[in-house]
């Protein structure tokens, strides 16, 4: 019943895909598309026009319509921006799928939560703008980016040779390898103890950590290990796993976990004699009391009360040290990253994001537009350097400034730009990343920390900068598994087996950590489980979709 229930909603999808554009298309030809300005040049259009935006809301963004940069780049271009904001998270995506099924589209998408596989099964079926005679013609700004970062256009292309969006660059350098462990680096010393390098070693100092009073203060108050849920990579299983078998490829939505390449082949993990041995490692850490049982409950203030209210942690996994402490003290100079541990068999792994940085889905025409050409303009003109600035940090002399003779980056190179001081507040000057960006690594590193000589080396930035090269010889990239894009008959059969694998690996992961499920009686069971969940389909729909993807 439930296969045919997913038939009729599909035909449904399609036949209102089909008839949605063929009503756009009679529309479209009633209005005569506007004369746009040369490329690169301003105001887009000589008679204003309006666009309707769906955007998913950004933090701190107190109001699109009446946002600074909004009105500025309203009079820039002459295009009116008719704004609709939803909340991000699952409103956004109920408010995209109802416009999808109901035909009702916006003509851009801004923010939204729209995947890859979206785009390419909505792309196809005629919902969204191929945007490659449009970057022929009036990509100015595109092209140099495409030219810059190839690999941005290789990834915005979807397998019917089109380009639905526009894709978003940020090649921040500590985002590409953001799976980082920390450790306070203060109770090392007070203790006498080094770095370790080993899963045992981690062992052993986290025993200390919990049994010799680190913070000194005469109570057996010490949280050796914590992580916590929905955090930038604070998940304690994937940092410890990689000691025993190559965890995961990281991606923006997490949507392919635990998998990899074997010999060009897409495998998992998580039913390897590997990944036992450390599950198995990970139980002997919290029976003894060293993995905190609320790591997998818990929620990012809980982690700073340990952190901050009590100065009660000793190791947490986390993109970056402001995950787990607060921007305003300065207990985050008291933690440094653990090299990526060596497992008992050698194995010694670090992640790294698998798409190098590149984001699409986060602006995206509708094929009923009236504009089209309009549009994509408006879309071309976010990428020049001026105006990217300004819908990030807001105008200049506000929010950023060029730097002075003298200041230097994160590589000690001459800087570019210097950011005023960022607080969590409301502001209404900019947009907040919530347009694509073309931010290089080469860029971000021109960010001014200081002048030229200057000790620079308690900046947060510059701290977790050098503390992510550790990781960096340890990434190995041929078994990372690039983005996938699957078709629409892949994505529905792949969509009820993958969420049963993966909410049952994920609940068996943390019964066999605490102890719950036994290793020993249960690991047969847990693997037969998998088998009869599809596992196998599971793993030839995605080594499909690399195939026709990668051509191998």
């Amino acid at each position: 019943m439930k296969k045919w229930s997913i038939a009729l909603l599909s035909l449904l999808l399609a036949l209102s895909v089909i008839l949605t554009g063929c009503n756009s298309k009679v529309e479209n030809e009633k209005v005569a598309s506007v004369e746009v300005s040369e490329p690169g040049e301003f105001p887009i259009v000589e008679e204003k026009i309006t666009l309707r935006v769906l955007a998913g809301q950004r933090a701190y963004v107190e109001d699109f319509n009446t946002n600074e940069f909004t009105k500025w780049f309203e009079e820039k271009t002459n295009i009116h921006l008719e704004w609709e904001v939803v909340p991000e998270g699952d409103e956004a995506k109920q408010k995209l799928n109802l416009t999808l099924a109901s035909g009702d589209q916006p003509d851009i998408y801004l923010n939204m939560p729209l995947t890859s596989q979206q785009l390419e099964v909505y792309g196809k079926q005629g919902m969204f703008l191929p945007l490659n005679d449009y970057i022929d013609k009036y990509g100015v700004e595109t092209k140099k980016v495409f030219e810059e970062v190839p690999v941005a256009k290789e990834m915005a292309t979807s397998n019917d040779g089109n380009i639905y969006s526009v894709p978003s660059i940020n090649e921040c350098f500590q985002c590409l390898y953001p799976s980082k462990l920390w450790i306070n680096q203060k109770w090392l010393d007070t203790l006498g103890l080094e770095m370790p390098t080993t899963t045992e070693e981690y062992y052993e100092v986290l025993k200390a950590f919990k049994t010799q009073d680190p913070n000194g203060n005469g109570k057996a108050d010490e949280v050796p290990l914590t992580g916590f849920k929905y955090g930038w990579n604070t998940e304690i299983l994937p940092k410890l796993m990689n000691a025993f078998i190559f965890a995961k490829s990281v991606t923006y939505d997490d949507s392919v976990k635990f998998t990899y390449l074997n010999d060009d082949k897409v495998d998992v993990a998580f039913n390897k004699p590997e990944w036992r041995e450390g599950l198995e490692y990970m139980n002997k850490l919290y029976s003894e009391g060293l993995i905190a049982p609320e790591s997998f409950t818990q929620d990012q203030n809980q982690v700073l009360n340990i952190s901050e209210g009590q100065n009660a942690l000793g190791s947490i996994p986390a993109g970056y040290q402001l995950v787990f402490t607060n921007a305003q003290s300065d207990l985050y100079k008291d933690y440094t990253t653990v090299p990526p541990l060596k497992g008992p068999k050698g194995a010694q792994y670090a992640e790294k994001l698998n798409s190098n940085g590149v984001r699409l889905g986060m602006f995206v025409i509708s094929s009923s537009t009236k504009y089209p050409e309009a549009a994509f303009r408006l879309a071309d003109a976010l990428y020049n350097e001026d105006i990217m600035m300004r819908s990030i940090y807001g105008e200049e002399g506000e929010g950023w400034r060029e730097a002075k003779e003298g200041e230097v980056g994160l590589e000690g190179n001459p800087a570019k730009y210097y950011r005023f001081e960022e607080t969590e507040a409301m502001q209404n000057k900019h947009w907040n990343k919530a347009a694509p960006e073309f931010q290089t690594k080469e860029f971000l590193d021109s960010l001014a920390l200081g002048e030229a000589g200057e000790d620079i080396s308690d900046n947060v930035l510059y701290r977790v900068h050098n503390e992510t090269k550790k990781y960096v010889p340890h990434v190995d990239e041929s078994i990372i598994l690039p983005p996938l894009l699957l078709s629409d008959e892949q994505s529905q059969e792949i969509l009820d087996i993958q969420k049963s694998i993966y909410d049952y690996v994920d609940e068996m992961n943390i019964r066999f950590i605490t102890g719950d499920a036994d290793l020993e009686t249960e690991w047969e069971d847990y693997v037969q489980t998998l088998e009869n969940m599809d596992l196998n389909r599971f793993l030839t729909i995605l080594q499909e979709a690399y195939d026709e993807r990668y051509g191998k």
